[in-house]
């Protein structure tokens, strides 16, 4: 699904969350605002 998928280690699903949501802003902006618009209902 995704080609950007690295292996970090996580202090806990926060920052893990941060993280993915961060690199989906860098490579799949659009993806990332898809998603934004489907679930800001």
């Amino acid at each position: 699904m995704f080609r950007h998928t690295p292996q970090r280690p996580f202090k806990n699903k926060a920052s893990a969350s941060l993280i993915f949501f961060t690199d989906i802003l860098s490579f799949y902006p659009q993806s990332f605002y898809f998603c934004m618009l489907k679930y800001r209902k």
